[in-house]
């Protein structure tokens, strides 16, 4: 077949790293159904790293050793198209076992008719394989002939990126003004606002929406606080709006995603390994909690790290199930959240949540 179809989904909100290549006869065409962040290697060779909105597409050559590393949960439609099908569709006569075309291998761009055509795709799919397969058709035709984008010249310097996307995640409750954030980065508004695209490939309402939709994914996962307060804590106008935007972003209402993620959320295998390294129940901390605890009160890595005296590379992994700090670190993060009024909750040695004082 010209082309074969796969889904991936993986609704844990956990840190996920795979490895694998592409077949040596075909190209996978990705397209994201939801919001998510994660970074894509090839080789030694840095693709992507950051957030990825839905609709957008990411193109691998045949026979392409790829690794993604997923911070957030995420679904993708996969499509594997034979070289020469994708190749006669670009307009190019083969020439051997190489064509001398557009290489769009490694291409990251955000695209609405592949997201609309990626939805489609996916509620026919099992209904009717026929309709299915046109809509595949189409949708390979159409990125067959995009044109490769060009260099991101004039791109927001990692550094400054860094500085701004820190702010944006410690104000998601009162969201940051384009004058604002162009301040912290040290621009005029409208150099601010080109750079930081060609940074990120989002204009700054997208990223800034995607922020705060993430930051109530982690809420939801580890706390139980009601709805209508988790709306306004992450800058919506009121419950309503906030379940509309969730739902159109992440596939799902509030409710439900919580439901779905409230099995994984506990770590109970990771709560023994605390208990077996002689750490009391009272001074047991999951990365989830961690996560939720530093979501609740606004802070940064980098105010966590000052507070704890822990470093911001520490805790990264620790908040990303990368490693499990050592116990003494584990006390020190855990104190600096109570301090600030956090209490953290178990059942035995299995934790239950957090609570804010």
């Amino acid at each position: 077949m010209d082309i074969l179809i796969s889904r991936w989904t993986d609704l844990e909100n956990r840190f996920r790293r795979e490895v694998a290549a592409s077949p040596y006869d075909r190209h996978i065409i990705r397209i994201a159904l939801r919001d998510s962040r994660l970074k894509l290697i090839r080789g030694q060779r840095l693709i992507f790293d950051g957030a990825m909105p839905e609709g957008t597409l990411h193109i691998t050559s045949p026979a392409q050793r790829m690794t993604a590393e997923f911070r957030d949960p995420f679904d993708f439609v996969h499509l594997y198209v034979l070289d020469d099908y994708f190749r006669a569709l670009q307009g190019t006569p083969l020439r051997g076992k190489r064509t001398l075309v557009p290489d769009l291998g490694d291409v990251v761009v955000s695209d609405p008719l592949a997201r609309l055509l990626g939805r489609e795709l996916i509620s026919c799919y099992a209904n009717d394989p026929r309709y299915a397969e046109s809509i595949g058709r189409s949708l390979v035709t159409h990125i067959a002939t995009l044109e490769r984008p060009g260099p991101a010249d004039g791109a927001l310097p990692p550094s400054r990126l860094e500085r701004v996307q820190e702010y944006v995640d410690a104000h998601l409750d009162d969201p940051p003004t384009l004058a604002t954030l162009a301040g912290v980065a040290g621009l005029s508004q409208s150099n601010f606002a080109a750079q930081f695209r060609r940074a990120t490939g989002n204009g700054l309402h997208d990223y800034l929406l995607h922020r705060r939709i993430e930051r109530a994914k982690v809420i939801l996962s580890s706390t139980d606080m009601p709805l209508v307060e988790l709306a306004l804590f992450v800058g919506f106008q009121g419950q309503a709006h906030f379940s509309t935007v969730f739902k159109a972003r992440v596939g799902d209402t509030p409710a439900r995603w919580r439901r779905n993620a409230a099995n994984m959320r506990y770590e109970p295998s990771k709560v023994r390994r605390l208990v077996s390294n002689q750490l009391t129940v009272n001074e047991l901390l999951t990365s989830a909690q961690a996560r939720g605890a530093r979501a609740w009160l606004g802070w940064s890595k980098q105010e966590l790290a000052e507070k704890s005296g822990v470093s911001e590379k520490t805790i990264s992994r620790f908040e990303m199930d990368r490693s499990l700090p050592y116990p003494s670190t584990l006390r020190r993060i855990r104190a600096a959240f109570e301090y600030a009024g956090v209490q953290f909750e178990f059942e035995g040695a299995i934790a239950k949540g957090i609570r804010v004082t």
